[in-house]
Formats: C-alpha cells, sequence, structure tokens
C-alpha cells in the first residue's frame, strides 16, 4: 500500500462539508485532518480541507498555552540542530496542568485572475480535554474569512475591485469563499469520557493511553514515523488487507504534526518526539523560521521533489511533475519547544507557482495557541488574523 492509498482509505470520496460538518468530523477523528502526505491536502475533501488545481496550500503554526518555562539565555553561537534541542529541552520542562487545549488554523492559498492568491478554505477548530478520566472535553469550529495571502497580493485584489467572494473548482467541486467570519458553533457530542485521539499513522488511543505513551525517541520512532498504516485485521496481509508501507521522510513530520497538535502529550513524551524527528534521515534544521501568523521559531524541513497527485481525465489520481519544488517544515518555539506550525512553501518556482517568489507558503495548519493548563479553556472571541 502506498500513501495515497493508505490517506484515501482513512477518508472516503465525498462532496465537500459546509463548516460545521467539517467542526464535527474533526471531533470525530482527532488528528485525522493531518493523516496525508503533503500536496495531497486537497484530494481529503471529508474534512473540508480542499484546494483547487489551480490553488496552493499555506503553511500552519501553533502557540503553547499556559504557564510556560522561557530558556535561559546564552552568548554562545549555536547552529539550528543545537537551537532545536535546546527547544526540546524547554519542552520537556513545561508543566502539565489539568486541561488540555488545542486551538488551530487551517488555510491555503489559492491562484486568482489578476494575478493574486487569496487564502480560502479557511477555518480555525478549537478542542479541550481534562486530564482526569471521565473529565471528559469540548470541540469548537468556525470559518475565517478568506485573505490575501501577502501584502502584495492584498494591493493587486484591492486592484481587482476587492471582491468579497470568490468561486472555485475544488477538487472538482464548485466552492465559494468570503470576507465574512463565521461564528462559533459547539459539536454538542463533545469528547466523552473514553473518546479516543487518532495519532500518527492512525492509531486509536485512549486519553490514558496517552498519558502513558514512551519517552524514548527510538521506540517513539518505531511506534509512530516508520509506517503509513497498520493492517486493517489482525490477519496475514493479502487482498483487502494490505500491510503497513513505508512513508516518506516529508509525511512524518506531517505525521508528528498530528501527534504533537492533537494529543494531550505529556511533557516528556512531547521532547522524545522532537527528538526523533531530528534525527530522522532527510530532516534538516532551519534555525529561524516564520509562519502565517509572523511568530519566529527554530524549524525541522523536508525538501520536497516536483511532483504531485491530480485528478486524471478519467477523476482517478495521477502522478504528475508540477514543475516546482517545496519544502514542508514544522516550526517550534525556541523559548518552549511548543509546536507553532506546520506549513508547506516553495523552493523553486515553476509550473503554476511561476510567478510567485521562493517562500511563497502553500498551505498551512496553525496551532495559535496549544498546550497544558490549570484553567478550562474556551475558545477565544477574537479573529486571528486583522
Amino acid at each position: 500500500m502506498d500513501e495515497l492509498q493508505a490517506v484515501r482509505e482513512l477518508f472516503p470520496e465525498t462532496p465537500p462539508p459546509d463548516a460545521r460538518v467539517t467542526a464535527q468530523a474533526r471531533r470525530r477523528a482527532t488528528g485525522a485532518a493531518r493523516l496525508r502526505p503533503p500536496r495531497l491536502r486537497w484530494a481529503l475533501p471529508g474534512l473540508g480541507l480542499v484546494a483547487a488545481a489551480t490553488a496552493v496550500a499555506l503553511a500552519v503554526g501553533s502557540t503553547g498555552g499556559g504557564p510556560t518555562r522561557p530558556a535561559p539565555t546564552s552568548s554562545l553561537p549555536l547552529d539550528g540542530k543545537a537551537v532545536f534541542l535546546a527547544a526540546a529541552e524547554q519542552a520537556e520542562k513545561q508543566p502539565m496542568g489539568g486541561y488540555w487545549h488545542s486551538d488551530q488554523i487551517s488555510g491555503q492559498s489559492y491562484l486568482l485572475k489578476g494575478g493574486y492568491a487569496l487564502i480560502g478554505a479557511h477555518s480555525e477548530t478549537f478542542e479541550w480535554t481534562s486530564a482526569a478520566e471521565g473529565g471528559g472535553g469540548r470541540f469548537y469550529g468556525r470559518d475565517l474569512p478568506m485573505r490575501p495571502a501577502t501584502p502584495e497580493d492584498e494591493a493587486a485584489w484591492r486592484r481587482a475591485g476587492a471582491p468579497t467572494s470568490v468561486r472555485v473548482m475544488s477538487n472538482g467541486h464548485p466552492m465559494t469563499y468570503t470576507r465574512k467570519a463565521g461564528r462559533w458553533q459547539e459539536d454538542k457530542g463533545g469528547r466523552k469520557s473514553g473518546g479516543r485521539f487518532l495519532v500518527g499513522r492512525g492509531e486509536g488511543l485512549t486519553l490514558q493511553e496517552v498519558l502513558r505513551l514512551p519517552t524514548d525517541p527510538e521506540t517513539l520512532t518505531k511506534r509512530f514515523l516508520t509506517f503509513a498504516s497498520r493492517r486493517r485485521s489482525g490477519g496475514p496481509p493479502g487482498p483487502g488487507n494490505p500491510g503497513p508501507a513505508p512513508i516518506s521522510n516529508a509525511y512524518q513530520l506531517v505525521l508528528a504534526a498530528n501527534l504533537l497538535g492533537n494529543a494531550p502529550l505529556p511533557p516528556k513524551v512531547r521532547a522524545g518526539v522532537m527528538r526523533a524527528l531530528v534525527a530522522r534521515p532527510g530532516v534538516h534544521t532551519i534555525e529561524t523560521a516564520t509562519d502565517a501568523l509572523g511568530r519566529q521559531g527554530v524549524a525541522l524541513a523536508v525538501d520536497q521533489p516536483s511532483w504531485g497527485w491530480r485528478p486524471g481525465p478519467d477523476g482517478k489520481l495521477v502522478k504528475k511533475d508540477d514543475g516546482y519544488r517545496t519544502q514542508e517544515q514544522l516550526i517550534f518555539d525556541k523559548r518552549t519547544g511548543a509546536l507553532l506550525a506546520e506549513q508547506s512553501v516553495l523552493l523553486t518556482p515553476g509550473g503554476e507557482y511561476r510567478s510567485r517568489k521562493p517562500g511563497f507558503v502553500i498551505d498551512y495548519l496553525l496551532l495559535r495557541s496549544a498546550g497544558w493548563t490549570d484553567r478550562k479553556p474556551s475558545p477565544p472571541p477574537s479573529l486571528p488574523f486583522r
């Protein structure tokens, strides 16, 4: 089974849902939206993260919540890996609390006539879960206004008349994005006691199982970062029951972002995942990277080949050379080790991105805030972008 098959088995083909259905789907499969290879995000309409054939997805970021312990200052110069390992050490020292929460923003950039890019498929989800057995939790979602991707795109958008809505074809379906913000909508089912977290490659774990995860980087690598999926039953591999498939270096970052962003990991487990990632082949560090909210941090990165999966004439996905190269990035706060963002950025312009500059954010998942706190969390009233 290749990565595409693993992802498509998790998410059957359906028309893109509205924001409320998307939020409910995210609650039922916490973190499942992250179980997809880079450049395949538009192929998962079951979670509402879709992009047109002429669209590019934007990068994501996150911040830590609750009390934090800043890293000590130092006059000694450090390379990217040393900075990252120092951030992992700080992540291990962060305190736990009675509640875990995660506030995530997803977005994709669409290239429009007029030479500008707008960020659509823009939504925010907020969830919390109690660390106490039977303490439950809540899940919320809302639509965010579409917005120009860069200041240059905003100028071009205004020259085009500053349209308040755009209609695009997204994965074969027409979609309309507007400048209107949606209201928070709670999934009344919440996260009940005994609910499961889909982590890494789709493994379902209870809260207590998450809290008891190992901290050793090698063990975490074998469990979460080695294969795309497990067999669907305990029987031997065969038709309808394929064995696990190796995953690419970039997909390991996607899986890790799912684990770090959606599961209530104890600090030592979180640090163990970070140390496992930095040791993976093909992963390099960037001492300073910036997310879509303007936050800077140290990043892990994997360069991507210049091809992707696209719908063919018969609707089936086919492998196509896109003519450009991208880079998958995970950005971490240097002071606390909190995950800020997962994002895909342009390395080499070409194809549909021939007019874009290197560093253009293709898609993102931002953690506006995430972490442990002793106070029951609630969704923020303010919008993340002004």
